[in-house]
């Protein structure tokens, strides 16, 4: 606690009978001081040991009276915080000087830094306790505020300037340093949200704006649209051709409805050869009516096959059979005669 701190007194014996100049030099008190502790100040100069006893030996005291200015460093425990959470450190500029020589040598104060300081530490103590650590600032300037003025201690010496920084210590300033990085990441967490907010609000407006001219767009088409007769194959072209992207999906499913109609078809055919071959053996069709029934029905084949290069799939076919009158069919089938030809005028007839 004294490193920086002169002594502010130094002493020596005086042999009895010694009779010594005492001028004073600039910025020294001359004090003195017997075995019975008894403490003298010279008034004046001369020779002051012609009325004393040459039987008594005198201490002569040289005591520093100029003004000191020292800076000082405390830490450790010796300043909490409230509930004593936390410690911190002080650097304290002071200045003083001595006032009561006296005072000085009957206390025997050598160096001042001990009696500076502990005051200093004990009232600072009292200050630093009544705040948190976040508070240090507010417990620095209250400090400075109140010892602004000239102290005096009762050991003769007046403190004139004294001056505080309050800092943590290193594990304060490491808390600090966590809660600094903790409110920083909060800070941040919730910048990141608004922004993210913000921009959401941004693409949710740009998507409605798109949505409404999409729509706009499509009444317009189905407004121009309206007048022109399309069947669903000449609509599924369309849709290809205004998005090229799905036309792989789209040709697809052409290729199964045209496979599903061939299949349809093929089963009609069949099923008509097979209506025709009952016809035919039931002797319920007549031979006169073979060859209007193959014209009628040539035509009807010619007549679908015309609609479905103008109308795609044709999904509006009518039924490919021929109007014809059917008799009741026999209760047994017709008797054969020995001749080819017999049996085929029979069936005619």
């Amino acid at each position: 606690m004294t490193n920086g701190f002169r002594p502010i007194l130094r002493s020596a014996l005086v042999r009895p009978g010694w009779q010594r100049n005492s001028a004073l030099r600039p910025g020294v008190a001359i004090v003195y001081s017997d075995a019975d502790g008894r403490v003298q100040i010279p008034q004046g100069g001369g020779r002051p040991w012609a009325r004393h006893s040459t039987t008594s030996s005198w201490i002569r005291h040289e005591v520093d009276v100029s003004d000191q200015r020292r800076t000082a460093r405390l830490g450790g425990m010796d300043l909490p915080t409230a509930r004593n959470a936390h410690f911190l450190e002080a650097v304290i500029d002071i200045g003083f000087r001595v006032t009561d020589p006296a005072e000085i040598v009957r206390r025997y104060v050598t160096y001042g830094a001990s009696v500076i300081l502990n005051y200093v530490s004990s009232e600072l103590r009292a200050v630093t306790r009544s705040f948190d650590l976040e508070e240090i600032h507010l417990a620095e300037d209250k400090f400075n505020a109140e010892f602004s003025r000239d102290i005096p201690l009762p050991e003769g010496i007046t403190i004139y300037r004294l001056n505080v920084r309050l800092t943590p210590n290193r594990t304060a300033f490491e808390y600090l340093e966590d809660l600094r990085g903790a409110s920083r990441s909060r800070d941040l967490a919730a910048e990141q949200h608004e922004r993210a907010k913000v921009e959401a609000i941004r693409l949710n407006e740009i998507k409605r704006i798109e949505h409404a001219a999409e729509l706009e767009r499509r009444k317009a088409a189905l407004i121009a649209m309206r007048d022109l007769e399309m069947d669903p194959y000449e609509l599924l072209l369309a849709h290809a051709a205004e998005h090229p992207n799905g036309s792989e999906k789209l040709f697809e499913m052409l290729n199964e409805a045209w496979r599903a109609g061939m299949e349809q078809e093929e089963v009609r055919d069949s099923r008509f050869a097979d209506l025709v071959k009952y016809l035919i053996e039931n002797g319920i069709m007549q031979a006169v009516d073979i060859e209007k029934f193959r014209d009628d029905l040539t035509n009807r084949v010619r007549e679908a096959a015309v609609r479905k290069g103008s109308s795609g799939l044709g999904w509006s076919e009518s039924s490919v059979l021929p109007e014809m009158k059917l008799k009741k069919a026999p209760s047994a089938p017709p008797q054969r005669s020995s001749g080819g030809d017999q049996s085929f005028n029979g069936a005619k007839r």
